[in-house]
C-alpha cells in the first residue's frame, strides 16, 4: 500500500497544509499514478550490445536518434552534404549488427516525401516511439520547428503529417519529449548562430546556404517548455532542479512510462563522459545522472530513447546514440544500452 507521506519524501517534500496536487508541473489524472511515479529506478549501468563498436557505415552519417518499434530498430540521420547518405529513417531488424547491409528499409526525408513543411526540410533530429506513432524532431529557419508524425508497419514508416511547435517568444524550440499523461510536447530552446559552428567534414564541401542556416549549439540549461497537443505554447515551464550545467548541448530525450523525463546532454570535446539526466515530471527534481563514456574528442552524445527489450541477454530500458564525427570518412555511430537497478521504475 503506497503512503503519500512516504512517496512525497522521495521528492524531498513533506505533506503539509500547503501541499496541493495542482502544485505538480506535469501530473496524471490519478493521484495513485502520481505516487507511483515518485519511485525511481536506482543506479543505471551500461551493458554491451552488438553495435557498441566502431561503424564506418554510410547510414551512420550524422546519426541523431534511435527508437525500438516492435521488432525493428529505427535510427534517424541528418547528413548535410555526404552522398549516398541522406536525411532518412533507417530500419534494422531487432537482432541487427547495424552494418550497411542490415538496413531493411530507408525512408528518405525530403521535400517530396514530407511535402507540407513551411520552409522545407532542413534538420532531422531525435525520434521517439509513443502512442502508436513515430515522432521525429525537425526544424529549419528560425523560428520554425515541427514534430513529424509517422505510422510504422513491419518496420516501414509512412508519413502522416506534422505538428508545428510555436513558442510565446517566437524563438525556435526543439523537441525533447512527449508527456505520456497528457500528450503535450516538451521542448527546449534553440536559436540561429552567425557565424555558423564548425563541422566534422571539411567546410569546403558544405554549400553556403547550409552553412548560413546552421543553428547555435544550445546548452540545456535550467528549464523546459510545455506545448499543448497542437504545438502551441501553454506558458508552462518545467524548472530543472538542479539545472544541467555540464556545458553540453540539448540533444533529445523522452518521458518514460513511469512519468520521468530523461534529457541527453552531449558535446564534442567532452571526455571522458557525457550524460543523460533523469528528472521527475511532477516537479523537475533530478534523480539520476547516467554516464555515457566518450573516448574521443570528436564523439558527441545524441538522442536517447526508452525501450523495454532483452538485448544481448540484458533487460535494457534505455538506449542512446554516441556519434563520432569523421572528417575524411563516414561518421561512426556507437549504440549505447543501459539497464536499471529497478527496471519497472525507469
Amino acid at each position: 500500500m503506497l503512503s503519500l507521506r512516504a512517496q512525497l519524501a522521495k521528492l524531498e517534500r513533506t505533506p503539509t497544509q500547503r501541499f496541493r496536487y495542482s502544485d505538480f508541473i506535469l501530473r496524471p489524472r490519478s493521484l495513485r499514478t502520481a505516487m507511483r511515479s515518485m519511485d525511481t529506478p536506482g543506479q543505471f549501468r551500461a551493458v554491451p550490445v552488438p553495435a557498441d563498436r566502431e561503424h564506418d557505415t554510410w547510414w551512420a552519417e550524422e546519426a541523431q536518434g534511435i527508437a525500438l518499434v516492435d521488432q525493428h530498430w529505427i535510427i534517424s540521420s541528418n547528413p548535410l552534404w555526404t552522398s549516398p547518405a541522406v536525411k532518412a529513417l533507417y530500419t534494422f531488424p531487432l537482432s541487427s549488427k547495424f552494418r550497411d547491409d542490415d538496413v531493411v528499409h530507408k525512408f528518405e526525408i525530403n521535400d517530396e516525401s514530407v511535402p507540407d513543411i513551411p520552409g522545407g526540410i532542413f534538420h532531422v533530429g531525435n525520434l521517439m516511439w509513443q502512442d502508436g506513432f513515430l515522432w521525429v524532431d525537425h526544424w529549419n529557419e528560425a523560428p520554425s520547428a515541427q514534430v513529424l508524425k509517422f505510422r510504422v508497419t513491419d518496420g516501414v514508416p509512412t508519413y502522416v503529417g506534422h505538428v508545428p511547435l510555436r513558442h510565446d517568444r517566437h524563438d525556435r524550440v526543439v523537441l525533447v519529449a512527449i508527456d505520456r499523461w497528457s500528450g503535450r510536447f516538451i521542448t527546449g530552446p534553440s536559436k540561429t548562430l552567425d557565424p555558423p559552428p564548425s563541422f566534422g567534414s571539411p567546410s569546403s564541401q558544405v554549400p553556403e546556404e547550409v552553412m548560413r542556416r546552421q543553428p547555435a549549439p544550445i546548452l540545456v540549461g535550467a528549464k523546459l517548455f510545455i506545448h499543448d497537443a497542437n504545438g502551441d505554447s501553454t506558458g508552462i515551464e518545467l524548472p530543472l532542479d538542479p539545472p544541467i550545467s555540464d556545458r553540453g548541448y540539448l540533444q533529445g530525450g523522452f518521458v518514460s512510462p513511469n512519468g520521468h523525463i530523461y534529457v541527453s546532454s552531449g558535446r564534442s570535446g567532452k571526455t571522458p563522459r557525457q550524460y543523460i539526466y533523469g528528472y521527475h515530471a511532477l516537479t523537475g527534481r533530478r534523480f539520476a545522472s547516467i554516464e555515457v563514456v566518450a573516448e574521443e574528442t570528436n564523439q558527441e552524445l545524441e538522442g536517447c530513447s526508452y525501450v523495454s527489450v532483452d538485448w544481448n541477454g540484458f533487460p535494457v530500458r534505455l538506449v542512446a546514440v554516441l556519434l563520432e564525427n569523421e572528417r575524411t570518412s563516414y561518421d561512426d555511430a556507437f549504440l549505447k544500452a543501459f539497464v536499471a537497478e529497478r527496471p519497472d521504475d525507469v
